[in-house]
């Protein structure tokens, strides 16, 4: 099941942006690009992001009798 995580982005208040130059929303605007590509490259899952679940059924034994159960069937099926 994916993780969902939270993202907390700050929107500037129109009001104040009234009052800062262009340089000055322009620079708050690319921070604010920045800080959501960042969040999501976070969220992205990567190449090997299989590895994160390895271990995760470590000493549980309904996962071991759906290993046993598996191994039986592919023994009783046919040689192809």
């Amino acid at each position: 099941m994916a993780e969902i995580r939270e993202i907390n982005v700050t929107l500037p208040s129109p009001t104040l942006d009234a009052d800062l130059s262009l340089e000055e929303r322009l620079q708050a605007l690319e921070k604010d690009v920045a800080d959501l590509k960042s969040a999501r490259e976070d969220d992205a899952p990567g190449r090997n992001a299989w590895l994160n679940t390895l271990g995760r059924f470590k000493d549980d034994p309904l996962f071991d009798e759906a290993l046993r159960l598996g191994r039986a069937y592919r023994k009783r099926q046919p040689k192809c």
